[in-house]
């Protein structure tokens, strides 16, 4: 493979500027947005979450800012009109970077994401939203597509042997360079060049030949082969376990969902690659393999239905429960679309996600608005709750509408202005986000008089630390091993002359460690069962020190665990554990993390 000269780089970049000038402007700002970022510049909280806001709102551009430079295109518009459609595009980039806050409220994150997932699909289209034609359609997304991947490889390459060659320098010349070095390279190569380099290669729709004959043989075995073989697999697990429900009799889980979805992903992606092939007599098995891809999704949406009414019935509508009901609207009209139609248009496939992606943006219909709404419904049912579940689940739906839509979102159960409220929070708490997000949560449970129960809410942690972290006794010991929840699950440690074996069982949350023949296994999950039933019965009270109410520092023999096996004595003594600490539901596996010492001792001493 050959790398571009300088001067062509140059040259490639002058006729992209002309070309897109906007587009590379959005593209240069957020590579210098993503550098200072990965840098040590910015030191200001709230500065860094603009940054990081302005940083997002370039990608909207870059992707808004292509579509309409290539639909003025297409229709050829004048200089003067292209000017008015990129100043129409900029201004309304402008003001979502000014109304949207994703570094604070995770509902914009949302807006965001949806907002550039539309406009990525309104590049696909919009060179032929007027005059539209399949195989020119196809053409130029096929020519896309490579050059993406092309523009991949390159910046993959240029990057490794950049920073090959600065890690030689480091080890050869002994100096000292800073480890955000790569991060900045990398930024550098993957925001600036590789953006630069796709750019060049896009081609003019209307130049798309009309009737090319020649097919990418890449294309079609890479779908005939890779692709096609792939979401087989998926299909057969998704068979064999709506048979199993069929069987059973018992509602899907959750990640069903994902695994249609998926199928979905790549069955759409063989079909839309091979599309060119389906009118040509030695190509029958496309015909064949489109018409069985739809047919195939109809038991598949009937049971993501399910997937998705089991999540609903139980904890309302979320943002990302919203996502998963618009694609399944989706999927429902596009595969009626294409059984029903007798000759449908691929353009179909972007367009109706570009209009689906757009309607849960803003508005009462939006992601945003429905998922508040419901949650305000469970909220208003569960307000007075006595039961302690429904005290859990009232907690989890107040700690959701505070994190995702703010303290505003709880004003239809207060007098208090919650708007003014988190105006000041946000100005008095300079900290980090996670830290602003607890003294809200607090403030909501304060104003609200509700008192939270975290108990069993998947997600909500408890802290618990010894007093004297680090210190341990070992003078009834001979050895001593520090031991993490982030170490690899198996390890061979030599402990002078004893040679032991750790496994850590994530599943059950249990540690086994073994030295010869001698094992023993210690229950994180009974340890955390433990520290719960003292927070319940208030032997445990919070830190007062420490933001929130849910950190604890415990006295030293709560945090141990004694084992004896037929040649030592064994204490896994904790300095921490955190996380999830709420009795365990179903097979679902608690999250624990955890530090501290293994003390090791022989009986005879």
């Amino acid at each position: 493979m050959k790398l571009p000269a300088f001067n062509q780089l140059l040259e490639n970049t002058t006729r992209v500027f002309k070309r897109f000038p906007m587009v590379t402007i959005a593209a240069l700002g957020a590579t210098v947005l993503a550098y200072l970022l990965m840098g040590e510049y910015v030191t200001d909280k709230g500065m860094e979450n603009r940054l990081w806001t302005l940083l997002v709102s370039c990608n909207l551009l870059f992707t808004s800012g292509l579509s309409v430079d290539l639909l003025a295109e297409s229709q050829g518009y004048s200089n003067m009109r292209k000017w008015v459609l990129r100043v129409v595009v900029l201004a309304c980039c402008g003001a979502l970077y000014a109304v949207l806050d994703p570094g604070y409220y995770e509902t914009d994150i949302i807006r965001f994401g949806l907002l550039i997932f539309a406009c990525h699909q309104l590049v696909a289209f919009a060179p032929f939203f007027v005059q539209y034609d399949d195989f020119r359609f196809w053409t130029f997304n096929k020519t896309l597509f490579l050059r993406f991947f092309t523009a991949l490889l390159y910046s993959a390459t240029l990057y490794a042997g950049i920073a090959l060659a600065i890690y030689g320098i480091q080890e050869l010349f002994n100096l000292s360079i800073p480890s955000n070095l790569y991060q900045q390279l990398f930024v550098l190569i993957i925001i600036g060049f590789n953006t630069l380099f796709f750019l060049a290669g896009i081609p003019q729709a209307q130049q798309q030949a009309a009737h090319e004959q020649d097919y990418p043989k890449g294309l079609r075995i890479f779908a005939q082969y890779v692709l096609i073989p792939l979401m087989t697999v998926y299909l057969a697990i998704l068979f064999i376990y709506e048979l199993n429900i069929l069987v059973s009799w018992q509602l899907p889980k959750g990640v069903v969902a994902s695994l249609i979805l998926g199928y979905a992903v790549f069955g759409t992606l063989a079909l839309l690659l091979v599309w060119p092939l389906k009118d040509r007599e030695k190509s029958r098995w496309v015909q064949l393999f489109t018409r069985f891809f739809y047919i195939t999704l109809i038991p598949l949406i009937l049971l993501l239905a399910l997937a998705i009414y089991k999540r609903v019935a139980n904890y309302g509508v979320t943002e990302e429960r919203y996502i998963l009901i618009a694609l399944g609207i989706w999927l429902t009209g596009i595969t009626t679309y294409f059984l029903v139609s007798e000759y449908p248009k691929i353009r179909m496939i972007p367009l109706s996600l570009c209009v689906i992606a757009l309607l849960g943006t803003f508005g009462p219909q939006s992601a945003s608005s429905i998922a508040e709404r419901s949650q305000q419904y469970r909220l208003t049912k569960r307000y007075a709750a006595a039961d302690t579940a429904d005290a859990v689940e009232r907690t989890a739906i107040i700690n959701y509408l505070v994190r995702a839509h703010g303290l505003d979102a709880l004003q239809p159960f207060t007098d208090t202005d919650m708007a003014a409220v988190d105006a000041q929070l946000r100005e008095t708490v300079n900290e980090h986000r996670y830290t602003l997000q607890t003294h809200k949560t607090d403030t909501a449970f304060a104003l609200l008089g509700i008192t939270p129960e975290w108990g069993t809410l998947q997600g909500a942690y408890y802290y618990f630390s010894h007093a004297v972290p680090g210190v341990v006794s070992v003078s009834d010991f001979d050895y001593s091993y520090r031991i993490t929840s982030y170490q690899p699950g198996e390890t061979t440690v030599r402990l002078q002359q004893l040679i032991m074996d750790v496994h850590i069982i994530d599943e059950t949350r249990k540690i086994r460690a073994t030295v010869g023949g001698d094992s023993v296994l210690f229950d994180l999950g009974a340890l955390a069962d433990s520290l719960y039933q003292q927070v319940k019965a208030g032997a445990l009270m919070p830190d007062t020190a420490a933001s929130g109410d849910r950190n604890f520092i415990c006295p030293p023999e709560l945090l141990q665990i004694q084992a004896t096996s037929a040649r030592f004595r064994w204490r896994l003594v904790l300095d921490q554990l955190n996380g999830d600490l709420s009795p365990m539901s179903g097979n679902e596996p608690r999250r624990l993390n955890y530090e501290g010492q293994l003390l090791i001792g022989h009986k005879t001493r």
